[in-house]
């Protein structure tokens, strides 16, 4: 079956509103109010430009599995910037708790090359 990307990432995000609203409470917090829809404005060319690199960032993803893509190779690629994105996150934006951070993507990371080398 083939799907659109713009409708698959939409019917992705509907269905995973529930469970991120469950992981908030899991923790011991309340799912963000209202006021955080506006936090938006207060850097919004920033907020912008996050939201399309996400968005455009998953639809290459998704135009790469329409033209034959291997699936296996593009998602290891794919989650083997997570373990970058961690150090950017905990060196350059000072963010906490990059150490656990960066022990459970080097999880990851494992993982991959398990796949590749298995594939």
């Amino acid at each position: 079956r083939v799907i659109e990307p713009p409708v698959l990432l939409f019917w992705v995000q509907v269905l995973c509103l529930p469970s991120y609203v469950l992981a908030f409470r899991a923790r011991g917090r309340s799912a963000p109010g209202w006021g955080a829809l506006f936090l938006w404005t207060k850097r919004p060319l920033r907020t912008l430009g996050i939201g399309v690199m996400c968005y455009v960032s998953y639809y290459l993803i998704l135009w790469v599995y329409g033209h034959g893509g291997d699936v296996a190779a593009v998602t290891s690629v794919r989650q083997a910037s997570i373990p970058i994105s961690v150090l950017i996150g905990g060196l350059w934006l000072k963010e906490r708790g990059m150490t656990q951070r960066l022990f459970a993507s080097l999880i990851l990371a494992a993982g991959i090359v398990v796949i590749v080398v298995a594939g």
